[in-house]
């Protein structure tokens, strides 16, 4: 069963007395964004704290809009056409776009879906793939770097066909952070500490398709090569940093605190990167998904999804 939900924008501060709902002066503390029910979470949170970016449904097309929810939080802006449009990813500062399309706006005749890139409305190719399958970018900080996902040999390894993550650095190179045979999906980026995080059913030795998904961490310079982090007899899947990058959360179906065997429902952890140690955040009967995590003062605050 697929689930399919509207996207609202409610404005979170913290009050003496706990947490309380605020608003804009000229606005409610809610505002909904669409309305067709069919419009899915974005895959990873905005890093920046100041702008959103989403993908509004529009007839059969989708358009990619940004918010700013503390200046003007009703006024959606337009960021490239109408189009098949997907997995938008934002900038810090907000202000690189980028996402995954097929209708190709800029004329390239690229076949398939190639990743684009609004640079303060200026629309860049930001992939070249002849194999047409680059999807779900994930931009750093400056929207100078950008991980995605392709089934191409984007960076002359020889790649087979299999799902694979690619950096793209400020200078144009290329880079493949997974290894191996097993597909490998949704990368993110860490607004600080140069790191990358995505899941993959890679065997870490001989690369060969385990079928279970774990979650991979490794440096974006300085050589540190991706490694498991995750070592469950289920899957681990969408990883997610904190603004701060000292923490990572995810959703997995491992007991990852303990035996590692199937929980038979997905639950939310946090993995703290320095001291390379898990959290369990979740024990909810039917399971948690698509978590988020950000910095608070001195504490990490998770958000996640349970029950729909």
């Amino acid at each position: 069963m697929t689930m399919t939900r509207s996207i609202a924008l409610g404005l979170l501060v913290a009050g003496l007395g706990g947490v309380a709902w605020a608003h804009h002066r000229q606005s409610p503390p809610i505002l909904q964004y669409t309305s067709t029910g069919d419009v899915g979470l974005p895959r990873l949170p905005a890093l920046g704290r100041t702008t959103i970016v989403l993908g509004i449904q529009t007839g059969a097309d989708t358009q990619i809009v940004t918010v700013q929810p503390y200046r003007n939080p009703s006024a959606l802006n337009p960021i490239g056409p109408l189009g098949d449009n997907q997995n938008p990813s934002i900038s810090f500062s907000g202000g690189v776009v980028a996402w995954d399309t097929s209708s190709d706006p800029i004329g390239s005749g690229l076949p398939g879906r190639q990743i684009v890139i609004a640079k303060r409305g200026a629309l860049i190719q930001g992939t070249q793939d002849p194999t047409g399958t680059s999807t779900n970018p994930s931009l750093d900080v400056a929207g100078s770097r950008m991980a995605f996902e392709s089934n191409g040999d984007l960076a002359g390894t020889g790649n087979p066909g299999a799902r694979q993550i690619f950096l793209a650095q400020p200078t144009g190179l290329i880079l493949q952070m997974s290894t191996g045979l097993g597909t490998s999906r949704n990368p993110t980026l860490s607004p600080q500490k140069h790191m990358i995080a995505f899941q993959s059913t890679s065997d870490p030795v001989t690369g060969l398709d385990t079928g279970i998904d774990q979650i991979w961490v490794g440096g974006v310079t300085g050589g540190i090569a991706a490694a498991p982090i995750t070592h469950g007899l289920a899957p681990s899947i969408k990883p997610t940093f904190s603004d701060d990058g000292a923490v990572l959360a995810f959703e997995s179906r491992a007991n990852l605190s303990n035996d590692q065997t199937d929980l038979g429902d997905p639950q939310i952890f946090i993995y703290h990167v320095k001291s390379n140690t898990f959290a369990q955040i979740t024990r909810e009967p039917g399971g948690c998904t698509d978590p988020a995590v950000g910095r608070y003062k001195r504490d990490w605050r998770v958000s996640y999804i349970c029950g729909g």
